[in-house]
């Protein structure tokens, strides 16, 4: 994902910096509140922001990201889904996806793949803990935290015992 620059603007409290990738439902920037630490700001687009279920959408994964407690996991730091723009802060993990370390450094192998692995499961692991399904993990939604990955982007989770889980 090429970092493209954004127009100074703000949501909420935060001056979007950077957009740092896009999905169907969302822009995520990298955003600061004042002089705090930066954050990855997950958007809902200007078309979306009228839907009620995007916006019930948003506020299931700001409730499945506020029970996570895991240093694999990019936890939530601040959301509003009511927002005029609706957003949700996540830490902003600086490196890059599973799927672009791979395509730039070659396959992880040895003793690193043996720590990836670990920290991913010890990852899913508590994100299982709490009755959450992720329901995307993949190369895309795996940040490179220098050799160890973070999860990243719950926009498809599910809290375990809900009725309409397929």
């Amino acid at each position: 994902v090429s970092v493209q620059p954004s127009s100074a603007r703000t949501v909420g409290e935060y001056t979007l910096l950077t957009q740092l990738g896009e999905g169907g439902m969302g822009v995520v920037h990298l955003a600061r509140k004042g002089d705090g630490p930066r954050v990855a700001l997950k958007v809902l687009r200007p078309h979306i922001v009228g839907d009620e279920e995007a916006r019930r959408r948003l506020a299931r994964e700001v409730g499945s990201l506020e029970r996570i407690r895991s240093r694999w996991v990019a936890e939530i730091v601040d959301a509003d889904p009511w927002a005029a723009t609706p957003y949700v802060a996540t830490r902003y993990v600086p490196g890059l996806s599973l799927h672009d370390h791979v395509h730039e450094e070659g396959p992880i192998t040895g003793k690193d793949l043996t720590w990836f692995a670990a920290c991913l499961a010890e990852g899913l692991a508590s994100v299982h803990a709490v009755g959450v399904l992720h329901r995307d993990v993949k190369p895309s939604n795996v940040l490179m935290e220098g050799r160890t990955p973070i999860l990243i982007d719950f926009g498809l989770a599910r809290v375990a015992d809900d009725p309409k889980l397929t």
